[in-house]
């Protein structure tokens, strides 16, 4: 695993104005953002905001529909409910973040989490960088690589274990879409 990371010459002055430290944790699915932000979010009582729970809802559309659809592209993703909850963070107020149920590919309605801001939030996930309007909030930005043997073994296991997903189903979308 090797991470890259680049801190932002306005890091400090904003984490000493605000208090909050803002990182965003990019890198190739089953690369470890989650694992990797939910430990330094722990350790130090911070917060992770994962991309995946930010992605568009199409709870109207059939199961099998959603199933097909390509959530690892830029299209997908809420961003606009991203930065909002982002900069709300940032200003110190809770955020109430979206919950998603990976194994019917939707998004829960009657249900949110609800984030107090602390001294840090980390945002992860595949296209945590590539966004303009998001990447002005980083004080730090890493992008975590792994060989993409070890990517997609993580990504099967996660799958499998978290989502209900088929080997088939996950074979495919891996060769397909990420």
């Amino acid at each position: 695993m090797q991470v890259v990371g680049e801190l932002d010459s306005g890091s400090i002055n904003r984490l000493g104005k605000q208090g909050i430290f803002i990182v965003g944790l990019d890198g190739p699915s089953g690369s470890g953002k989650s694992t990797v932000a939910k430990r330094v979010g722990s350790r130090l009582k911070g917060h992770v905001l994962s991309m995946e729970s930010y992605s568009i809802v199409m709870n109207d559309l059939p199961l099998e529909e959603r199933a097909k659809q390509n959530y690892d592209a830029p299209h997908a993703i809420d961003v606009k409910l991203l930065e909002s909850h982002i900069r709300d963070y940032v200003a110190g107020r809770a955020i109430e973040a979206p919950i998603c149920d990976f194994a019917k590919h939707l998004r829960v309605s009657d249900r949110t989490e609800h984030i107090p801001a602390t001294s840090l939030l980390i945002v992860e996930g595949i296209l945590a960088l590539h966004f303009a309007q998001l990447r002005q909030y980083f004080d730090i930005s890493i992008y975590l690589e792994a060989p993409d043997a070890v990517c997609f073994h993580r990504r099967k296991v996660r799958d499998i274990t978290e989502r209900q997903r088929t080997l088939e189903f996950i074979q495919s979308q891996y060769e397909d879409r990420v």
